[in-house]
């Protein structure tokens, strides 16, 4: 349940932040106007017909029961009757029982229209303040240079003012390019729902069910998107838990955990170009236990593999940190010593060496004793990797033919 209202939580902060979004990029999609030329008007007979829309009780109220439709209908005929030439040129439609909406099509239907909006409809004199009005609301008076009644501001002063312009263009002939649309609204006072923005109660249920399908929906893709981000976030572990194990299985020997063959051809190509490029020297060490096989016949294999990761272990914990080691193949393995020349890696070497007997090799195999032999030769410049590991197999093997247990440099 806990899971579910924050799935509608978020589902509404979604939601939220998409109004948000679109109302700040929102933009006027008002067109440009052209600069309004001079036009003849008779103002005199302007300023009364606006009189005489303010002397119709177009009145809203918030109890639907007392909209008077009859004087809604009065006002209406009085428009047609004094805006002759628009109710004839220009299309008219009523919507919501009482609201119109007028059509001036232009000769360019490829132009967007564009809409002027206005509304018929008055809010009522509050009971108590009829003496505080300068003439009566509803008389329509024309005096001191102005007309005075209720609805003079809010909103028949704009509404006569869009049907004068309309009626006198046309009474000079003019057309237009861009459709005109002229929306008068008749219950804008109390929120405008049964004129532009009409429903029936079939329309009303038909948007509910579609908002309650799209909310179910939201919630259904916010309960998969949940999951979906669930499973791939195992996924990226396993993926990583993968990634890294074939890391290791790419760059380490799965046995002893040192460096394997291929890394350590790579790390000696990396020395072999540095060493050109700095001139610092660097050596390298084949390692070789000997008697190895003896011990996988007398001890068995699993002793044999036990040897490897101590040895492994004993070279990695005696060498520098920034030597480099790894198993070469078998039972020998390669010391890469960085910035080392021959003569100074048999010290090095001699401490291994002297190390493994410190090493508890009865706790594989009871009598087990394990020693190395070691070949070592140092970088040439100009030499490839693979001359360079044959000079120190040729002393590994001067090492194993001098009685094992030594340590051989090749310069």
């Amino acid at each position: 349940m806990k899971r579910i209202l924050l799935l509608l939580v978020a589902a509404a902060v979604l939601l939220a932040a998409a109004v948000l979004i679109r109302t700040v990029r929102y933009h006027s999609r008002q067109a440009a106007a052209l600069p309004a030329t001079d036009l003849t008007l008779d103002a005199s007979a302007a300023a009364q017909r606006f009189a005489g829309a303010l002397r119709f009780k177009t009145i809203s109220y918030q109890d639907s029961l007392q909209f008077d439709a009859a004087e809604f209908r009065r006002f209406q005929d009085y428009l047609a009757t004094s805006f002759p030439k628009t109710h004839a040129t220009l299309a008219r439609e009523t919507v919501g029982r009482f609201s119109l909406l007028y059509r001036w099509t232009g000769t360019d239907t490829s132009l967007p229209p564009v809409v002027l909006m206005a509304h018929q409809d008055v809010v009522p004199v509050e009971p108590g303040t009829e003496a505080k009005w300068t003439y009566p609301a509803f008389d329509g008076r024309i005096a001191e240079g102005y007309v005075w009644g209720r609805g003079a501001m809010d909103d028949k002063g704009s509404l006569v003012a869009q049907l004068e312009a309309i009626e006198t263009l046309l009474s000079q002939g003019a057309t237009l390019s861009r459709t005109v649309y002229l929306a008068l609204g008749h219950d804008e006072e109390v929120g405008g729902r049964a004129g532009a923005a009409t429903s029936n109660p079939f329309e009303v249920l038909v948007t509910w069910l579609c908002f309650s399908a799209i909310m179910g929906r939201c919630l259904v893709l916010s309960v998969y998107a949940n999951d979906l981000r669930t499973r791939l976030a195992e996924g990226r572990r396993r993926l990583a838990a993968s990634l890294e194990q074939i890391q290791e299985l790419v760059h380490y020997d799965e046995l002893t955990k040192a460096y394997n063959r291929r890394t350590l051809i790579q790390r000696l190509e990396q020395e072999r170009s540095r060493a050109d490029r700095t001139g610092v020297p660097f050596s390298v060490a084949l390692m070789d236990l000997d008697h190895f096989k003896s011990v996988n016949d007398q001890h068995g294999h699993a002793a044999g593999d036990d040897v490897l990761k101590t040895y492994a272990a004993h070279v990695q914990a005696t060498m520098r940190d920034t030597d480099i080691f790894g198993r070469y193949g078998g039972e020998e393995f390669l010391l890469i010593l960085t910035a080392t020349a021959p003569a100074s890696a048999s010290a090095a070497l001699e401490r291994i060496g002297a190390g493994l007997a410190a090493c508890d090799w009865q706790a594989i195999a009871p009598g087990l004793s394990v020693t190395q032999s070691v070949g070592v030769a140092g970088y040439r410049k100009g030499e490839s990797v693979a001359q360079l590991l044959k000079r120190a197999d040729d002393a590994l093997y001067e090492a194993k033919g001098a009685g094992r247990s030594c340590v051989v440099v090749k310069d």
